[in-house]
């Protein structure tokens, strides 16, 4: 059975300016159409007309206070800003999770101009909707692009959904009718000419279908019974073409003795003396006609397919039997001279309409002679809806138009509303996606000024290329900067508003016009800016980013970070220039500064709605030299620029942090960890390097150390990143402890954001959010692809025992803490850091600060500090679940939960030890004799083989290093064996037995005949294979079949 949906149709806002008039407003019929189709299927159906009176039913939690499952709306062209405005809303509404259902767009723009439809729309309907969205509504669509074939009975289809309609203020009237109300009726689809200004046929299809005669007249029938109905108005240009359907209509009205007026759009070349008397004498009392121009050559241009002297016959006939007229007339054709425009006077002045109407020359998309003034280069302007205007058409719209409507070019070079400010360099790979999104909005009256800072690569060629006449273009000799550029850039510029654009984002389309808006209603705001997207490289987005909105919010943010995405902003040139513009001290963060020395004097704002697209590239703007950029983020806070005005923020004396940083043979990505400290907005910080026996990084650390407050040590030995921590806090002087693994980052305002936060709140552990970042390789490095914020979770003292919630580079305690709860567990190779969490639960709470202030990496090839073998996270987690399952008691639910860990982890242990014992080894015996270094050497060599045996590998070097000094006391003290049949003893209780198995099961350095009775051993406890069910056994059996692995050539059993 097909599930019920709720279903909202929509119409878009009429534009204030539009070549065409917007003022008629009628029902409309297909939407009519769509309501009835859905509704007899049993579906709820909402519907909104926005083109008949706005209204902001999205701001309001329409979708989701009604459980909207699908919206649907009908683009037109004209209407296309509305569209758009409407659509982005709805996916912001998506990307908050403030609703969750599907967007529907159909209409003419979907035919005729498909490409402006933005990706994140679910399904584009083309030509006839009924079937399509229907389906669509009940799952029967896979396809995001859905065009059906015309329907060839229109007859099939459900009388419009007039009850929707009839309590709206539409137009119910039509001239000449004395009485009312005058519905209006579309009785047919498709177009068998081939006018070139029109975009009918490729919307619909030359095919010409219609509804029948009788359907016609039981329709009006039912609208006279139902609704008194006076007058139906036959909206559509062909109600003549069928001349049998026409008679029969005619007739039937007759028959039926139904007195009603109506009138039609049509042809002068479908009508005669026969079937205008007998529309007459059914009710006909106008006609519309398209006449478009009285010279013979310009409808020949055009394909009319009509001539002068038939319109002048049709308009006589018309007179004499008593049908008033209306003659529609194009002016401002492409070729049209004066004399063509003088025939079209004299033919007016002949045939007399009743009413005259003048159409100044717009191309429609898609349409033939559109095509034609593209490639004619015969255009003035092209609009963000794609409507061609020719050259002149201002002075056309101010002659025939007046003051009817504001139908001129929206764009006037002279008094720009807004100057677009945008430099370049090397910015080829994005640059005409930026300038498009520009072109594209939704407001038009702007002047784009681009700096092409001295670029080197195609960047310059491309712009040479742009046609537009809101395009200003400079190009500086050489490569001047951000920071001067933009400067030299507003000085060009003419608007009493900037608006700044970067050449590697996008900005939504209707962006200018929401912060327009906003400033010209907030009058003592200098500055709007929003929320905005991260895009990937490929336009895909990434995150929201979400931003301060309120003025004193933002002032008081602006002491810990940039809340302004620097692209996404409008200003008041007034206000620039009023604080000195950008500072071109500034290399970068020149934003930021400005921002503060704006925040001094007036009134900042952000839009929550996201306007604007960040691009994270590796080759954009926004990636470039981000050390840099931190740095001087960092000196926009910390001094300020502004001479007379002190900073927001000034330096105090505050508590020391110690931020410890163990590294392992990363020594580029240790460069960035490290920088992301000394970039800190904080001050008063040392670092602390641990190098865990990794590659010798001194000239790093050296190179980095400017300040004096970079420690450093190696481990002469790997011993692990739990030791290579408790290292780092033995060394550390700080009264706060923060932890950084070598190939994660702290944001600029992370410890000082943490550490107000711990000192305000009187916290002794607090923890902030982070963003996941994933990398992929290419080539021999890492790029990021994508980024999330799986953390943001407040602190729960039952949640943390079954989960490690809390990544480790969030967290700052302070260093007493540790007395109470102790060190990192040296014993455990994974989860060290929720083993430490977990004790200094037991006794502290932990404050948690919901601001993203660092970035942990995660990359799939399994080198992140915080990724690994699958089983060796699952030996981890059965150690701890045993370790902490005192605490647990009496809590069903964790108690609950970790027996769902032990299970996954009981698994994974499984998988691992039978592929173990299915692997066919072939590797010597590699431990003959006590040498530590052999066998380190040894080992090293076979992470290169087998790399899936990397985790086992490792934990037996680190091994080495904690355990040499008792590897011969315990070798002495007990035999293999005896080891071995102590396993039963796993525990608290059997502690001791256990590290003397672990430090010779993992120690490997053995003689023959411990080897012999490992693999003894080994060959019993496969036949208890199945038996073994204790996650313990499970854990000690699998560092079995490990060592195993590792010592001996191995066969299949």
């Amino acid at each position: 059975m097909v599930k019920k949906q709720n279903v909202l149709l929509v119409t878009p806002a009429a534009p204030i300016q539009a070549p065409f008039s917007t003022t008629e407003k009628r029902p409309p019929l297909g939407i009519g159409f769509l309501i009835s189709v859905l509704r007899n299927a049993g579906h709820k159906v909402f519907f909104i007309d926005n083109y008949l009176r706005p209204q902001n039913f999205l701001e309001k939690g329409f979708l989701w206070k009604n459980r909207i499952d699908f919206v649907g709306i009908q683009a037109n062209t004209i209407c296309f800003r509305d569209v758009l405005r409407m659509l982005h809303k709805m996916q912001y509404l998506r990307q908050k999770g403030k609703w969750n259902g599907k967007i529907v767009v159909g209409g003419p723009h979907t035919t005729v101009a498909p490409d402006t439809i933005p990706e994140f729309v679910d399904y584009v309907v083309q030509g006839e909707g009924e079937q399509a969205l229907l389906d669509i509504v009940e799952g029967k669509v896979k396809n995001k692009l859905v065009r059906y074939p015309a329907i060839e009975n229109l007859d099939d289809l459900p009388m419009p959904a007039w009850d929707y309609f009839v309590r709206l203020p539409y137009n119910w009237s039509v001239d000449w009718f004395e009485k009312q109300p005058v519905f209006t009726m579309n009785t047919s689809r498709g177009c068998p000419f081939g006018c070139t200004f029109c975009s009918v046929g490729s919307i619909w299809g030359k095919q010409y279908t219609y509804f029948s005669a009788s359907r016609l007249v039981r329709d009006i029938e039912f609208l006279v019974k139902r609704y008194k109905v006076k007058g139906i108005y036959f909206r559509e240009d062909n109600f003549t073409l069928n001349r049998k359907r026409l008679i029969e209509f005619c007739n039937l009205l007759l028959e039926k003795k139904l007195d009603i007026s109506w009138a039609c759009e049509t042809r002068v070349t479908t009508i005669d003396r026969e079937t205008v008397a007998l529309m007459h004498q059914s009710g006909a009392r106008a006609f519309y006609f398209g006449v478009e121009s009285g010279s013979q050559r310009i409808l020949d241009f055009l394909k009319k397919g009509i001539t002068v002297d038939q319109i002048k016959n049709a308009f006589a006939l018309c007179r004499e039997i008593g049908i008033k007229t209306a003659a529609s007339v194009i002016v401002g054709v492409p070729s049209e001279t004066k004399e063509d425009v003088t025939e079209t006077q004299r033919l007016l002045d002949e045939i007399k309409p009743t009413v005259t109407w003048h159409n100044v020359f717009v191309g429609i998309p898609n349409s033939e002679l559109y095509r034609y003034v593209l490639e004619n280069n015969l255009y003035e302007y092209i609009d963000d809806r794609g409507l061609v205007y020719l050259r002149g058409h201002n002075d056309r719209a101010r002659k025939f138009y007046g003051n009817s409507w504001d139908a001129h070019i929206p764009f006037d070079a002279q008094q720009p509303g807004i100057s677009v400010v945008m430099s370049v360099y090397n910015g080829q790979k994005h640059i005409e996606a930026a300038i498009k999104s520009v072109l594209t909005q939704t407001y038009q009256n702007f002047e784009f000024i681009i700096i092409d800072d001295a670029s080197t690569d195609q960047t310059p060629e491309i712009l040479r290329n742009l046609y537009d006449p809101r395009i200003r273009l400079y190009r500086n000799h050489t490569n001047l900067g951000l920071t001067k550029s933009l400067n030299r850039g507003v000085n060009y510029a003419k608007g009493a508003c900037i608006a700044r654009m970067d050449a590697d984002d996008i900005s939504l389309p209707h962006r200018f016009d929401t912060q327009l808006t906003f400033l010209e209603h907030n009058p003592d705001h200098a500055l709007v800016g929003s929320s905005y997207y991260q895009i990937d490289d490929v336009g895909q987005i990434v995150t929201l980013v979400e931003v301060l909105t309120d003025s004193s919010g933002i002032r008081k943010g602006l002491k810990k970070q940039n809340w302004f995405g620097h692209g996404s902003v409008m200003m008041r040139k007034a206000a620039f220039i009023d604080v000195g513009g950008y500072n071109e001290a500034f290399e970068f963060s020149q934003d930021y500064d400005l921002w503060i020395r704006l925040a001094e004097k007036y009134k900042l704002a952000n839009i929550e709605e996201p306007l604007y697209c960040w691009r994270s590239s590796a080759t954009g703007i926004s990636s470039a030299k981000r050390g840099k950029q931190d740095f001087y983020a960092q000196m926009a806070v910390t001094k300020g620029s502004k001479p007379g005005n002190g900073p927001l923020l000034r330096k105090s004396s505050r508590p020391l942090v110690s931020v410890i940083i163990p590294t392992y043979n990363r020594p580029a990505m240790l460069a960035e960890a490290v920088r992301s400290v000394l970039q800190q907005t904080y001050e008063d910080v040392e670092i602390i390097v641990v190098n865990d026996s990794g590659i010798k990084v001194e000239g790093i650390v050296i190179s980095l150390n400017k300040k004096g407050n970079i420690s450093y040590v190696r481990h002469a030995r790997n011993r692990g990143l739990s030791a290579a921590r408790n290292t780092g806090i033995a060394l550390s002087r700080g009264e706060y402890i923060a932890y950084l693994d070598d190939d994660d980052v702290f944001l600029p305002h992370h410890i000082e954001s943490l550490v107000t936060f711990m000192e305000d709140g009187d916290h002794k552990i607090a923890y902030s959010d982070a963003y996941r970042a994933f990398q992929t390789r290419q080539g021999d490095s890492y790029t990021i692809s994508n980024r999330d914020t799986p953390f943001s979770l407040d602190f729960d003292h039952d949640r943390i025992l079954a989960e490690n919630f809390i990544p480790v580079l969030c967290v700052i305690h302070k260093k007493e803490c540790l007395q109470k709860a102790g060190l990192f567990d040296e014993n455990l190779r994974r989860l060290e850091d929720w083993d430490l969490w977990i004790r200094m639960s037991q006794e502290y709470s932990f404050a948690h600060l919901k601001e993203i202030t660092c970035e942990f990496r995660w990359r799939d090839d399994g080198t992140s500090m915080v990724t690994g073998p699958d089983d060796a996270f699952a030996w981890a987690v059965l150690n701890m679940l045993h370790k902490y399952s005192d605490i647990a008691q009496g809590k069903p639910e964790i108690k609950r939960i970790h027996r769902e860990m032990v299970a996954n982890a009981t698994a994974a242990l499984k998988e691992s030890l039978i592929g173990a014992l299915d692997t066919n080894r072939s590797e010597p015996v590699i431990f003959f004799e006590e040498n530590v270094n052999a066998s380190v050497a040894k080992l090293t060599e076979l992470k290169g083989k087998y790399p899936e045996l990397l985790c086992a590998v490792d934990d037996l070097m680190a091994l080495f290093g904690q355990m040499e000094d008792r590897m011969n006391r315990v070798v002495q003290s007990k035999t293999l064996t005896d080891t071995l049949d102590s396993s039963e003893s796993f525990g608290p209780k059997g502690q001791d037995s256990q590290d003397a198995l672990a430090s010779l099961a993992d120690q490997m350095v053995m003689k023959d005949e411990y080897i012999r009775a490992l693999e003894g051993r080994t060959r019993r406890l496969e036949g208890e294979l199945r038996d073994i069910k204790t996650s313990n056994g499970w854990a000690l059996l699998t560092r079995y079949y490990k060592a195993r692995d590792l010592l001996t050539a191995r066969k299949k059993p």
